[in-house]
């Protein structure tokens, strides 16, 4: 089974702002990649200081797990179209 960590990042309202989602093929491979991320998302880091974000992860079946080249090619096709 795969695993998707599913992260909240809530506003100062109390709102949610945005929701990241992070896949692995296991759960220490979702948070290895959330961890990665936060390192290069300023905003995510400064609500994980403050204590705004709220976690929430699930097994789900491996063919629900986004294959590395295909978000390649969609991240490609988002910076060509900018």
């Amino acid at each position: 089974m795969a695993y998707a960590l599913s992260v909240d990042v809530i506003d100062p309202d109390g709102e949610i702002y945005v929701t990241h989602t992070f896949w692995g093929e296991t759960e220490k491979e979702a948070r290895e990649n959330y961890a990665e991320h936060a390192e290069d998302d300023e905003s995510l880091e400064d609500a994980i200081d403050e204590d705004r974000v709220q976690e929430s992860g699930e097994e789900v079946p491996d063919d629900e797990l986004p294959a590395a080249e295909e978000e390649a090619e969609e991240e490609e096709v988002v910076k060509k179209a900018e």
